[in-house]
């Protein structure tokens, strides 16, 4: 985000102590930094959902400064981080007295799933069954 401050006659304001503000939860501004009257900072969170942002000058908020934005979070880089999902389900099995027939039946339902900072995720789950094969009843 950036501000540029100019005074009533359109004269910028150069060299104040302005910082941004958020009081959105896992969410932080960063990078704050300025340049004559240009003032720059970039907020950074991990939670979807609303921010409020809000402009200090020495620490006293600017009354008519706050700006709303929408957080929301990029794909996931599977190069920073691990599988998000691990499933295990009772395995049932069946077999004749001779063992000549055996199966194993592992049941998934419908489930929403939830990335590790609370967020919805949407998308395709590929299941690895290894040897086996998955029919899938809807």
């Amino acid at each position: 985000m950036t501000l540029a401050l100019r005074d009533s006659n359109n004269n910028p304001i150069p060299d104040l102590a302005i910082t941004f503000t958020t009081d959105r939860v896992n969410s932080q501004i960063t990078n704050q930094s300025h340049s004559g009257n240009s003032y720059t900072a970039n907020i950074d969170g991990t939670k979807v959902g609303i921010a409020n942002i809000a402009v200090q000058l020495s620490g006293t908020l600017i009354a008519g400064l706050m700006e709303t934005v929408t957080i929301t979070p990029g794909a996931r880089d599977q190069a920073q981080e691990p599988d998000i999902l691990s499933l295990g389900q009772p395995i049932q099995e069946c077999a004749l007295r001779d063992g000549t027939y055996r199966r194993r039946i592992i049941d998934v339902d419908a489930m929403t799933l939830y990335d590790n900072y609370g967020n919805e995720t949407a998308g395709v789950i590929t299941y690895d069954l290894n040897a086996g094969r998955a029919i899938l009843v809807t």
